[in-house]
């Protein structure tokens, strides 16, 4: 088995929802706390699964502290796009794709680089999901037409289904642009836990993860409800 993990998005941000704020001394510490997570995750992977092979794939912006954060990944680094510019969070990850030969994967992670994986996300997640996996559902059950309105920030996505890889949109719509612009169905996508969360943990507590250099809550707004894809 081999498994591509993608790092992706603004690192060294600091702020709150929408800011460009990049790259300043402030945000130093708390990205670093990051990546200390996904090297934390990516040896959880690696040793729980010995025959699994990990690879990780950086997309993401230049600072003065790129190649500190870099370190965390170095070992299993197979590749890196490091822009000047700001291109978007789902052409970053297309970019990636673009570069890569995906045939040689079994898995593909994609994960935000600017959040701190916690200790629950370990617990729950499972190398053998058979389906694409997306977090939650965004809380107060927002939905995107008639589909699930879904928390962005981690995609888990097995091989059978990398054909479908181009037609991916990064975002709250991805559930509802797959149903609606490919064959795949409710029985093809799925969440990794079934509560409702924001995607910003400054908004709602999210027990998978939280984003650094930016407050977040640990108000629960939707505690007592639990999600079904059957009955929205």
């Amino acid at each position: 088995m081999k498994t591509l993990i993608i790092f992706l998005g603004e690192s060294f941000r600091l702020g709150s929802q929408n800011n460009r704020n990049i790259g300043t001394p402030e945000s130093y510490d708390g990205q670093m706390k990051a990546g200390e997570s996904h090297n934390k995750f990516i040896r959880f992977l690696s040793d729980k699964n010995p025959n699994n092979k990990i690879e990780v794939f950086l997309a993401t912006y230049n600072t003065p502290y790129y190649q500190d954060l870099k370190n965390y990944y170095e070992e299993f680094l197979v590749g890196e796009n490091v822009y000047d510019n700001v291109i978007g969070y789902n052409n970053l990850f297309h970019e990636t794709i673009s570069k890569i030969n995906t045939d040689q994967y079994d898995i593909i992670i994609s994960i935000r680089i600017d959040i701190l994986l916690k200790d629950h996300f370990f617990d729950i997640f499972d190398i053998n999901w058979e389906t694409i996996r997306v977090t939650f559902n965004v809380w107060f059950k927002h939905k995107c037409g008639r589909h699930p309105r879904i928390g962005d920030f981690i995609y888990f996505i097995p091989k059978k289904y990398f054909s479908y890889l181009s037609k991916f949109v990064l975002g709250h719509e991805t559930w509802q642009m797959l149903i609606e612009h490919t064959d795949l169905t409710y029985d093809n996508i799925d969440v990794m836990i079934n509560t409702y969360h924001d995607s910003d943990t400054e908004k709602d507590f999210n027990p998978l993860y939280c984003i650094v250099n930016r407050p977040h809550t640990d108000i629960w707004h939707t505690q007592n409800e639990n999600f079904d894809k059957n009955r929205l």
